[in-house]
């Protein structure tokens, strides 16, 4: 018989995995954290996290749903807007992908939530482009 405890050991080794962290060099500002979900084109989903300011940090995509996912500016705003997310555009031409940098600002204490609400914004893009 398998035990609670081996259970849950097995399910923090598969977290563990699945969610790995990778501090940045010394250059970048940044952590890294994967997501448990891959976009269309299989790349691992990652949330990036950097302090935002004294009290805050910025919980974000780097770019990659916008241009993984090839979204349109109607579509990463209604994204953004469905999932109270920031956003800001480096590139906004009328082709897709756009080059966006999409984000949630918060307290450290609520960055579990910024990067679950990424994620849950990378499923639903996919979902999006299935749609389409």
């Amino acid at each position: 018989m398998i035990e609670k405890e081996e259970i849950a050991k097995a399910c923090e080794k598969c977290r563990n995995a699945m969610m790995a962290i990778h501090i940045a060099g010394p250059h970048e500002e940044w952590v890294e954290m994967t997501l448990p979900i891959l976009y269309q084109d299989g790349t691992v989903a990652a949330a990036f996290i950097c302090q935002y300011d004294a009290d805050h940090v910025s919980v974000g995509d780097y770019g990659d749903i916008a241009r993984r996912q090839r979204l349109t500016k109607e579509e990463i705003e209604l994204l953004c807007e469905r999932f109270k997310l920031e956003h800001t555009f480096i590139y906004e031409g009328t082709d897709s992908p756009c080059d966006c940098d999409i984000y949630k600002v918060v307290e450290l204490r609520k960055m579990q939530k910024a990067a679950f609400d990424i994620a849950v914004a990378i499923a639903e893009s996919c979902h999006m482009k299935k749609k389409a």
